[in-house]
């Protein structure tokens, strides 16, 4: 159920928990009406960054007059970072508005929704298994007002059925031959009906149409080329931590994760409390007044990335040779192997010419103390977060590895058997 969300600082009110569906080309007003009979009354059509469009629906709000006056909170964000990314963002205390963002920067089924934590944590876990997430970001309440003072265009919510509506002359002349009319309503409503199952139909085979196309274009864009090497991100969080305070006016550091993004790096933080007030506390304080939470982004350019990249099996003797060279700690999470997506049938499976595990390296010093290029050297590797706490006194680097799978490997390509000669992106 959709909800009001008031920004600080914003006037205009926003929506958030509407429900979303891909539309290859822009509905037409009878077909977002018939949609609007099941889906919700008002709504909107937006038309993301990377060309796609995508229907959003709710019932109207309880004490909301007009559905104009109204905007949506996930459309006026999902384009700010790069799909795949999630994000969960604190309103007040203990409720959370939660947003989700995939193929073709279009906010996913059930990825705009407002709750608990735990709630939150439920509907974000079962997202997981969709596969790969570039980004997975956490905020507040001020950081979405700051994007809506940042962002002009903000797209307004509007009665999809406003059009249906029978003036009250017209129902006092209809009392006069109410046989007619009574007859009439049942057409009416049986052509809504059949238009909403056509409109329904029309809609399945065009997202069909429409993920299918996008998969052929995600095929051409690589991942791992878009993302920097291991030794920026290092550099940059590397200079992140020389500007971290330990303890603060009572309050002592215990965890830190600097988080790569398409703008740079998010900095969160969370801290104890050692005999220090409420008052005085970082951030976000936590229920008990024990915790607090905090969260900064740090602007920064990267070099541009390399683009090579290597087969399944010489990736994996690469990144293993590197851990044992050098003495640290890996663990490798299993391939990920991406599910069917709603709205994709079985024999649709979006498959990328590329595979995808989730390497994580345990040491016991901050990764840019030792040799920022030893990382680099296995091909296909990104870091998405570095991550330490105050109990384990231990630093973690959760990494991606890309491989390229072995039917898209060229056979008489050096890359395709010798981990000593990684593929470049462009031949995939």
């Amino acid at each position: 159920m959709a909800e009001i969300v008031t920004l600080p600082g914003i006037s205009t009110p926003f929506a958030a928990g509407l429900s979303w569906r891909h539309e290859d080309t822009r509905p037409r007003p009878k077909a977002l009406r018939a949609l609007s009979l099941e889906k919700g009354r008002w709504g909107l059509v937006r038309e993301t960054s990377a060309g796609t469009i995508q229907a959003g629906f709710c019932k109207p709000i309880n004490g909301v007059t007009s559905a104009a006056r109204i905007r949506s909170l996930a459309a006026l964000v999902a384009d700010q970072h790069p799909q795949p990314w999630m994000g969960r963002y604190r309103l007040s205390e203990n409720r959370y508005w939660y947003v989700a963002v995939r193929d073709g920067q279009e906010v996913i089924p059930d990825g705009d929704r407002i709750g608990t934590a735990a709630e939150i944590e439920r509907i974000r876990d079962e997202h997981l298994g969709l596969g790969e997430w570039t980004s997975d970001l956490e905020g507040t309440i001020d950081d979405l007002a700051e994007m809506a003072r940042t962002r002009t265009r903000k797209l307004a919510l509007s009665d999809l059925q406003r059009q249906l509506w029978i003036p009250v002359t017209m129902v006092s002349a209809a009392l006069l031959v109410i046989a007619a009319a009574s007859a009439g309503v049942v057409i009416h409503n049986d052509r809504v009906e059949a238009a909403r199952k056509k409109a329904d139909e029309e809609n399945r085979r065009a997202l069909a149409a429409a993920q299918r196309a996008q998969r052929v274009a995600r095929s051409r864009v690589f991942p791992w080329t878009q993302q920097p090497m291991p030794s920026e991100v290092f550099r940059a969080c590397g200079w992140a931590w020389r500007d971290q305070q330990l303890a603060a006016d009572g309050w002592m550091l215990g965890s830190w994760r600097c988080e790569v993004n398409v703008s740079g790096v998010l900095i969160t933080t969370e801290w104890d409390r050692a005999g220090g007030l409420a008052a005085r506390a970082p951030g976000t304080l936590e229920d008990g007044g024990q915790k607090s939470n905090d969260s900064t982004q740090l602007p920064h350019v990267f070099a541009e990335p390399s683009s090579l990249v290597a087969a399944a099996q010489p990736a994996l003797r690469a990144i293993w040779s590197f851990a044992q060279l050098n003495g640290l700690a890996l663990t490798m999470a299993p391939v990920a192997v991406k599910p069917v997506l709603p709205g994709l049938t079985q024999d649709e499976p979006a498959a990328d010419p590329w595979t995808t595990s989730q390497p994580v390296f345990t040491l016991i010093a901050p990764p840019w103390q030792s040799s920022l290029q030893g990382f680099d050297s296995v091909p296909g590797l990104r870091v998405r977060n570095i991550y330490w706490s105050e109990n384990s006194q231990q630093w973690k680097v959760d990494a991606t590895l890309y491989a390229l799978r072995a039917d898209a490997v060229p056979v008489n390509h050096p890359g395709a058997t010798d981990p000593a000669k990684p593929l470049s992106g462009g031949h995939a």
